[in-house]
């Protein structure tokens, strides 16, 4: 917009947007943003300033925690935030200043809370805190997630998916303790690099479980959970899930998506650090500005140990007689048409050709 009256009327927009963004109204309830912006163009910033002004107005907020992270930028940070660890997991938190050689361990000095469970973890928030959460080194999802996922998506989880361990598991299992809690709490999840949650090409149980969130966003809302996705760029994640967000907001070197209201899909070339476009679905868009925090002059690194019971890894299966093997035992346990969704993602995986999975097919249904 080239007139003054015009770029007012789009920072009163901008501004609009932002406090419903920030508000605790019942009759909407949480709300679903997805933040998007170029390597050093205020992401974690932005991230930053809208956990304190959430948490200021009495939600509790969740922070994804990663070993390298930026939430030692708040103001008097090892008072303002809580970090939460797997009980099975040994954490040391390393102060290192940037040019230096030499780590500072400063992990005693820290406000940290082991817990077990994702409804242990819920017990241990705090309200006057940012509540840093790591996933567990491994984490293997429950069959109370399993029927829970089955009865309101009609999506089954075969026994064999099941067995998997991944750390980032333990979210999917936390999104369900929060959608089906008894409490009214107003509770904000931050994920900076959200493709690491919800990457671009899932396979297996992780496709699975990010199709149960594309279609649990409405449960977030009613439950009064707010989330906050950031990443470069819409493309880094799935796409099921990221345009199931009603919220957008553009920093400096994003991509405006196609589908965008605003006609000028190269205003981001021209935004400064500390300024935003939002675009809400359904109520226009306009821009605004937020505040940068305190530089430091070091970098904080969490190390993680895992202390527990390591998984049962599968052995290695790309003999012709071992695959077969497997898929016989698939087909006897739960199923021809499980045995041979199985099958087609090992040609997704790339460890058989399709021409094996053919023969495999072929075989498996004259067995049955």
């Amino acid at each position: 917009m080239s007139s003054v009256k015009g770029m007012q009327i789009h920072a009163r927009k901008g501004d609009e947007l932002l406090e419903k963004l920030l508000s605790q109204d019942p009759a909407y309830g949480g709300r679903q943003a997805a933040i998007y912006g170029a390597v050093g163009s205020g992401k974690t910033t932005l991230l930053l300033w809208l956990a304190q002004v959430l948490q200021a107005r009495g939600e509790w907020i969740i922070w994804r925690g990663r070993d390298t992270d930026g939430w030692h930028m708040l103001h008097s940070w090892k008072q303002r935030v809580k970090l939460l660890v797997h009980e099975k997991d040994e954490v040391h938190v390393y102060k290192v200043p940037y040019g230096g050689t030499t780590a500072t361990e400063i992990t005693k000095s820290l406000n940290i809370e082991k817990y077990s469970t994702p409804e242990d973890l819920l017990t241990k928030l705090e309200q006057d805190k940012i509540n840093i959460v790591y996933e567990p080194t491994f984490y293997q999802i429950t069959q109370e997630l399993a029927t829970y996922i089955l009865a309101r998506t009609n999506i089954r989880i075969p026994s064999w998916q099941m067995k998997e361990a991944k750390g980032i598991y333990f979210w999917f299992e936390l999104f369900e303790k929060l959608i089906t809690r008894k409490d009214r709490r107003w509770i904000t999840i931050i994920v900076d690099e959200a493709d690491d949650l919800i990457p671009a090409n899932p396979q297996g149980l992780q496709w699975r479980l990010q199709e149960w969130v594309k279609n649990s966003v409405k449960d977030f809302r009613k439950n009064l959970i707010t989330l906050i996705l950031a990443v470069h760029n819409a493309e880094d994640c799935d796409h099921r899930v990221i345009r199931k967000l009603p919220i957008r907001i553009y920093l400096q070197g994003a991509r405006v998506d196609k589908d965008s209201l605003m006609t000028d899909k190269t205003i981001t070339q021209r935004l400064n650090p500390g300024e935003a476009k939002i675009e809400w679905r359904g109520f226009g868009y306009g821009g605004f500005k937020f505040p940068p925090l305190e530089r430091r002059d070091y970098a904080i690194i969490v190390e993680k140990k895992w202390t527990g019971e390591l998984p049962k890894f599968e052995e290695d299966k790309r003999t012709a007689g071992s695959i077969i093997q497997e898929l016989r035992e698939i087909a006897e346990e739960e199923g021809i048409e499980e045995a041979l969704e199985r099958a087609w993602e090992l040609v997704q995986e790339g460890v058989i050709t399709k021409r094996y999975y053919y023969q495999i097919r072929k075989a498996l249904r004259e067995e049955s």
